[in-house]
């Protein structure tokens, strides 16, 4: 029996937390989804967190579930749809025309909002990221990690969080 079909659960009024990537936000495998918790929809990866005054605890649903169920046929979508485009875009990062060697092997490049980045392999081969000059506190395994890692900052950095 899912949640929608048992007395007592608000099917309206809810409303929107926070959508999530697993894949991004959770560091969920490929493959790796989650089922709606109010209609048992499988297979969902953006989940949409949703809380009721009337219901202990928050449920995380895919985005039809949440658009009926907080009466917004706007934003839940809109708002995947974002995180979607963040998932291409940090997917193709790594692998950008851009990104060039120096005389020394390290990899750089000059974003397009005025970043110079670059990346380099320490002496006990992980690998490292600077941003302006600034390195990033994690090392990394991969030269994909690290330039996947100055996404993820450059994306802090453009919300105004610490990296």
């Amino acid at each position: 029996m899912f949640l929608r079909d048992k007395p007592g659960v608000p099917h309206k009024g809810w409303s929107l937390q926070d959508v999530i990537d697993l894949r991004i936000d959770e560091a969920r495998e490929y493959g790796d989804y989650e089922c709606c918790q109010f209609c048992g929809q499988e297979q969902i990866r953006y989940v949409h967190l949703v809380r009721h005054a009337l219901y202990p605890g928050m449920l995380r649903v895919g985005c039809i579930c949440a658009e009926h169920m907080t009466e917004d046929y706007v934003n839940p979508r809109r708002i995947e749809g974002k995180l979607r485009s963040r998932a291409v875009r940090r997917s193709r990062w790594p692998n950008l025309r851009a990104w060039r060697q120096s005389r020394k092997g390290n990899w750089y490049m000059n974003t397009g909002d005025g970043h110079h980045v670059v990346v380099f392999k320490t002496a006990d081969g992980r690998y490292m990221a600077l941003i302006d000059r600034r390195r990033l506190r994690t090392s990394y395994s991969s030269l994909r990690a690290a330039k996947i890692g100055i996404f993820d900052a450059l994306e802090k950095l453009e919300c105004g969080q610490k990296t």
